[in-house]
């Protein structure tokens, strides 16, 4: 019971952010954007990889900077995917970055913004047939399938995100 009840006290040390992603985070995504690839079909899911690190380290980016940072984000990926309308590798990719990012903890402004692309992203899954790029949007809906399902808990919210 003491042996307990020292490690919960260590436990309980307040978090705080300081703001340290936030700092480098223009770099930082500069760095994952450059290193993030469309998987292989020959790939193997398990097996750890640069790509795999830098979608990892955006997810939990997404989740520790602000909004201001995470909208910026957003608004690249949109501008990124309006340019590459005919490079379907690009938009793939997009749509991994997207996936990614979108585990922020304003789950109602990520979902704004997804909400938005939704007739991108079914246009992209029914109208190619480009295998790659339906494995990045089946992703990207799986993630925002959890996102949604954690809005709809808080039914406030959700009303929100509707009107």
């Amino acid at each position: 019971m003491g042996f307990g009840r020292k490690i919960n006290d260590v436990l309980k040390i307040e978090k705080q952010n300081k703001g340290y992603i936030s700092k480098i985070s223009e770099d930082l995504k500069k760095l994952i954007v450059a290193n993030v690839a469309v998987p292989d079909d020959d790939e193997d899911e398990n097996e750890w990889n640069i790509s795999k690190a830098c979608l990892n380290i955006l997810n939990l980016m997404g989740q520790i900077v602000d909004l201001q940072t995470i909208s910026k984000l957003y608004e690249e990926i949109a501008n990124q995917i309006k340019n590459n309308k005919n490079n379907l590798n690009e938009r793939a990719k997009c749509w991994l970055l997207l996936g990614s990012s979108i585990t922020t903890n304003n789950k109602l402004e990520s979902s704004k913004f997804v909400t938005n692309c939704l007739n991108i992203i079914f246009s992209d899954l029914q109208q190619n047939n480009e295998l790659k790029l339906k494995k990045c949007v089946s992703f990207l809906i799986y993630k925002i399938t959890k996102i949604l399902s954690k809005i709809n808990k808080n039914k406030k919210e959700m009303t929100k995100l509707i009107i």
